[in-house]
């Protein structure tokens, strides 16, 4: 005899809804994270816009958005550089996943 599966409930809709973002976000990542190291850098980032969106952007825009990409980040701002120097951490040369996903959920 088969028995039908129960109803998903709300809350497992969201989680799997969730589980297929991130998923989404980090294949997107990967694409942009060209040497594999787990980190995007602004040459990685300027190049795979250009190739896969035709975006030419200038090295002003891809640092206001590496400034943005820290400002969204889950951990605070203060604490992305061990001396605690926000202005350092704004211009920082490479973005996570965290990162990444806070600035494009944005």
């Amino acid at each position: 005899m088969i028995t039908s599966q129960p109803p998903a409930q709300s809350f497992e809709v969201g989680i799997a809804r969730n589980i297929k973002r991130k998923c989404s976000l980090f294949k997107a990542f990967k694409t942009f994270d060209e040497d594999e190291d787990g980190k995007i850098s602004k040459k990685d980032l300027k190049a795979g816009l250009r190739s896969m969106f035709e975006m030419e952007l200038s090295d002003d825009q891809i640092e206001h958005i590496f400034h943005r990409s820290a400002y969204f980040a889950a951990a605070p701002i203060e604490s992305l550089e061990p001396n605690g120097d926000s202005s350092e951490s704004l211009t920082s040369e490479k973005m996570g996943f965290p990162e990444f996903s806070n600035y494009i959920e944005q």
